[in-house]
C-alpha cells in the first residue's frame, strides 16, 4: 500500500530529529516552529484558500495537497514538500483542535503507549494519527471529488459523541 509506505518512511525520518528532546520540549519547540511559519506558509501556498480553520477550509486544504503532490510518496517523502506537509500538519491539528471537543490538545508520545514520529491531537474519546498522515488518507479518493478530510472529521465526532453518550 502506497500511503502506508510512505508514512512508514516519512516518521523514521521524522523520528530521528530532535532525538535528546523529552515529549515535552519536543512538542513545544514543534508548535513554536509552526506557529511562526504560518504566516509564510499560508503565504506561499495557501493561494485563494481562506486560512480560517474552519471546517469548511479542510475542502480548501486537501486542494491544496492536490495540488502539491499527486501522490503519498510525494507528499510525505519527497523532501521538497517539507515545509508544506508540516504546515499543513498543523493546520489540520488546529482545525481539529478549535471545532472537536473541548478537551482535545496537541500531544507527543514517544515509548510504550505509542510511538508518533510527530505531535497528535489527542482527548479521552480522540487519538488521531498524526496529521500528516491524515493528510495522505486524500489519495484514496482517486477519481478526486473532495471531503475526504470533511468526512474524516465527521466521523471522528460523531464517534466522540457515542462514547460520551454511552459512558454518560
Amino acid at each position: 500500500d502506497r500511503i502506508e509506505e510512505s508514512q512508514k518512511r516519512r516518521a523514521k525520518v521524522k523520528r530521528r530529529q530532535w532525538r535528546t528532546l523529552s515529549d515535552d520540549d519536543f512538542l513545544q519547540r514543534w508548535l513554536t516552529e509552526r506557529r511562526d511559519a504560518f504566516g509564510d506558509w499560508q503565504s506561499r501556498y495557501g493561494g485563494e484558500m481562506t486560512c480560517d480553520f474552519s471546517i469548511d477550509s479542510l475542502d480548501g486544504l486537501e486542494a491544496m495537497v492536490w495540488q502539491v503532490a499527486d501522490g503519498p510518496e510525494e507528499l510525505l517523502v519527497d523532501s521538497a514538500n517539507v515545509a508544506f506537509i508540516d504546515g499543513a500538519a498543523y493546520y489540520l491539528g488546529e482545525v481539529l483542535l478549535r471545532h472537536g471537543p473541548q478537551e482535545l490538545r496537541w500531544r507527543y508520545l514517544r515509548g510504550d503507549v505509542a510511538d508518533f514520529s510527530e505531535p497528535t491531537v489527542e482527548g479521552t474519546w480522540w487519538l488521531m494519527r498524526e496529521p500528516a498522515n491524515i493528510l495522505a488518507d486524500i489519495y484514496i479518493d482517486v477519481a478526486r471529488m473532495g471531503g475526504v478530510l470533511r468526512r474524516r472529521y465527521e466521523r471522528a465526532r460523531e464517534y466522540v459523541a457515542e462514547c460520551i453518550a454511552i459512558t454518560g
